[in-house]
């Protein structure tokens, strides 16, 4: 049986150097910017498939592991289990399957993290590398999408989109990259905003700090162009406890000032570029809000169909076809991650669900590193509205990633370099 030691940097130690497994979440993670990119066969669950053997036999080999990660193992296997089962009142069994086969191989990818982590020599930093490198891949896409209304074949939605507000109709720019729809990629926006946030609260040298500032520009200027309130809303209340995080962690007041002031300038010359796109915006909070007409009929519908059900839910795979031909939705997708989940397996499930998010924050809360602290608690406080943008979640990979990499990062163990003993 392996043994990990976890070594503090200090004065007296190095740090060292990444393994094949740091480099293996790093390419794990930029996998994610391939989005749709072959449908059920995508190179990222292609990835996940070919480690469940090795994730299998870690866990097996190692019952400390397995202690350790017993309530999510318990959690997942349960969920599982029970989706399974609803196949037996399944009303397009081949969906349902589909969605089966989709959940087994999202919740192994989340131990596949664990596994990849937990042999890897700085997991953390591996895995905001990860992030920001899937973030870079998709950025010269996302701007030419954004400049030249041109996207990938894969995009559901054309070119000369129109955003229709009822009494006016305006010209939409928009950038979807490799996730087939703009909500896809907006939700991966917010979940990659954390983590460049996360790089500019670590210490590092004046270089890399600059890159990063130039990250933060770019995720802010695509959020604000595909002008999605949910996205928009994240950047909000990440970018207000990231200063007030900032503030805190004693760097200098020259330099809280200059970015304070970059920030500033960016979104007036921003508001200044793209007047026209920033009344859209402003227009959509002003008249709407966040509701949304066809999604609060979903919700209706949602909570009939989980009280018809008794609360164990209609199944997996059935949430589609039941809004469509029971309660005659123009838009059956669910639009919401919680409700989706509950609507399908149940409050059981779901108040697991939440329990494991819960577990995350237990977890961050204890670490006694300040920033991973600061960042489990935005990556938190913006979960809840990310979880309203695209239409689906439970099946697509981001969801995952993102609990898997939160898991990792708040949990103090993983905060050192690893030795092997």
């Amino acid at each position: 049986m392996e043994i990990y030691v976890r070594k503090k940097h200090n004065n007296s130690s190095i740090a060292l150097s990444n393994n094949k497994y740091d480099n293996l979440i790093v390419f794990l993670l930029l996998l994610m910017s391939c989005g749709g990119i072959g449908n059920a066969l995508q190179p990222i669950r292609i990835f996940f498939i070919l480690c469940i053997p090795f994730t299998f036999m870690f866990f097996l080999r190692n019952p400390m592991q397995r202690k350790y990660y017993f309530v999510q193992i318990l959690f997942f296997s349960f969920w599982w289990l029970y989706a399974f089962i609803t196949l037996l009142w399944a009303i397009d069994i081949t969906e349902s399957t589909k969605n089966v086969i989709y959940l087994f191989v999202n919740f192994s990818s989340f131990f596949v993290m664990i596994w990849l982590a937990s042999k890897a020599n700085n997991p953390q930093i591996s895995i905001m590398k990860g992030w920001l490198v899937a973030f870079i891949l998709t950025l010269p896409i996302a701007l030419y999408e954004l400049w030249f209304d041109k996207h990938l074949p894969i995009s559901v939605q054309d070119s000369d989109l129109y955003l229709n507000l009822g009494y006016t109709v305006l010209d939409r720019k928009f950038a979807s990259v490799t996730f087939g729809n703009l909500n896809g990629y907006n939700t991966f926006l917010c979940y990659i905003l954390p983590f460049i946030l996360f790089s500019l609260l670590k210490p590092s040298k004046k270089i890399e700090s600059l890159f990063y500032w130039i990250l933060l520009i770019a995720i802010i200027y695509i959020i604000i162009v595909n002008s999605s309130r949910g996205a928009v809303l994240v950047l909000g209340v990440s970018m207000v406890l990231f200063f007030l995080f900032y503030f805190k962690s004693k760097r200098s007041k020259l330099i809280i000032v200059f970015s304070i002031v970059l920030i500033l300038l960016s979104f007036y010359f921003a508001v200044r570029q793209f007047k026209p796109l920033f009344d859209v915006i402003a227009l959509r909070f002003a008249t709407q809000g966040f509701e949304d007409v066809g999604r609060l009929e979903n919700i209706r519908a949602g909570w009939d169909a989980l009280l018809n059900s008794n609360f164990f839910g209609i199944g997996t795979g059935n949430y589609i076809f039941v809004m469509k031909n029971k309660y005659h939705l123009s838009n059956p997708s669910p639009h919401n991650l919680f409700s989706e989940l509950a609507v399908q397996y149940g409050i059981i499930i779901l108040f697991c669900f939440i329990l494991l998010l819960f577990k995350i924050l237990k977890l961050g809360l204890k670490n006694k590193n300040q920033i991973n602290k600061y960042f489990i608690i935005i990556s938190l406080s913006i979960f809840p509205i990310s979880s309203i943008i695209d239409s689906s979640y439970l099946l697509g990979v981001p969801l995952w990633m993102y609990l898997a990499s939160l898991m990792i990062i708040a949990d103090k163990r993983f905060n050192f370099s690893i030795s092997r003993v």
